[in-house]
């Protein structure tokens, strides 16, 4: 998704980072993302066996962000989408009731974009409401974040196996220092070697030469092309003229045989990039700034719902909870007990039902959480 080689072009500007430290070192003692649900939605589709695969892989990815520390936002995607995407035209979005449903069970917040999830994601991300976008798309970085986290436990170690803590990092100042690109370039990458609106690009412009007139400004001096067609008819004489002549050495050779389309750059596709449409400022201020991170969770919801939607039963299902849910849960707590200010004064306990003893068995796992809170004999019991 995005634009076909771009990644690569930006991966020496990358870094590999375990999230739970990224998380360990923020000075709040969590970091917040913004997460594009049709991405996670088109990986978990490919899950196998059981009921609802799909689900149950966006459970398990649930319990880790839960277990690291991390506060989502999930963002869906709205009905003001571009009507073409990757020369597909886009069916209205699925509104993924199961996923919303999970997620808000599970603490996170969820979000309806007006148009694009990715560009949604990057305005909440340079606004501050989040520290970074969990994100595969590069759209993310085109549409202005200036932080990605890609490849969440994808990332292969020195060993060749992947490494489920840690992420890829993009950060946009670190890609200006050392790739030479910021978002307006990259929006002109998209545009003339093709991308998910521009599907085609320019005739015979790979992303070598897309990315050289970047790295030369003309991304940059793109801006206001589409606010005069005259204005936009001197920008594509100029980028003609150094195609053609490297009068300026901009690029590696002469392109004589590139010849940019009288269209080019149209209007339309220049807007889809550089003025996606999203929620409007007063709006995310409103919701955001009164947002509450560190909702109680209700142990209960989650056993009925998987029981429900994952046909975790009986005695299977309850050991599945426990060995999936159990230790993410109690640090969930933990940390939301820090968050609020609580002191942690007393032990946790979990009782497993179905033991012999009437009333349980007792597991003790550790100190917690908030002050005069019942130990939790809610976990599957």
């Amino acid at each position: 998704m995005g634009v076909p080689g771009l990644w690569e072009v930006l991966k020496p500007a990358s870094r590999v980072l375990p999230l739970a430290e990224i998380v360990t070192a923020h000075p709040r003692g969590h970091i917040r993302l913004a997460v594009d649900v049709s991405i996670w939605s088109f990986q978990c589709s490919a899950a196998r066996g059981g009921e609802n695969p799909g689900l149950r892989t966006f459970y398990f990815r649930l319990c880790r962000l839960l277990a690291l520390g991390v506060r989502a936002v999930f963002v869906f995607d709205g009905e003001n989408r571009p009507v073409y995407k990757r020369g597909i035209r886009k069916r209205a979005p699925s509104r993924m009731t199961r996923f919303r449903e999970l997620a808000v069970l599970f603490g996170f917040q969820t979000w309806q974009a007006p148009g694009e999830a990715e560009a949604e994601c990057a305005k909440l991300q340079r606004l501050g409401y989040v520290d970074a976008v969990l994100s595969d798309d590069v759209d993310c970085l085109m549409f202005g974040a200036t932080k990605v986290y890609r490849h969440w436990g994808q990332v292969v170690g020195e060993d060749g196996k992947s490494d489920v803590s840690c992420a890829r990092e993009y950060c946009a100042e670190r890609i200006r220092s050392l790739c030479s690109l910021d978002a307006p370039g990259m929006q002109l990458i998209a545009l003339m070697s093709g991308g998910d609106y521009a599907q085609t690009g320019v005739p015979a412009c790979g992303i070598k030469t897309a990315v050289e007139a970047a790295i030369a400004g003309f991304g940059s001096d793109l801006g206001g092309t589409c606010i005069s067609t005259e204005a936009r008819k001197d920008w594509r004489h100029r980028l003609q003229a150094e195609l053609s002549c490297n009068v300026a050495g901009y690029f590696s050779r002469k392109r004589k045989h590139l010849l940019l389309p009288e269209s080019f750059p149209e209007s339309d596709l220049v807007q889809f990039y550089s003025q996606p449409v999203t929620s409007a400022q007063e709006r995310l201020q409103a919701v955001f700034e009164q947002t509450e991170w560190w909702p109680e969770l209700s142990l209960q919801a989650l056993e009925t719902f998987c029981a429900v939607h994952l046909d975790w039963t009986g005695e299977e299902g309850q050991d599945r909870l426990r060995k999936t849910l159990c230790l993410p849960y109690l640090l969930y707590v933990s940390r939301r007990a820090q968050a609020l200010g609580a002191s942690n004064s007393f032990s946790h306990a979990v009782y497993v039902r179905g033991s012999k003893n009437e009333g349980g068995r007792k597991l003790r796992l550790g100190q917690s959480a908030e002050p005069g809170a019942p130990q939790i004999a809610t976990l599957l019991g």
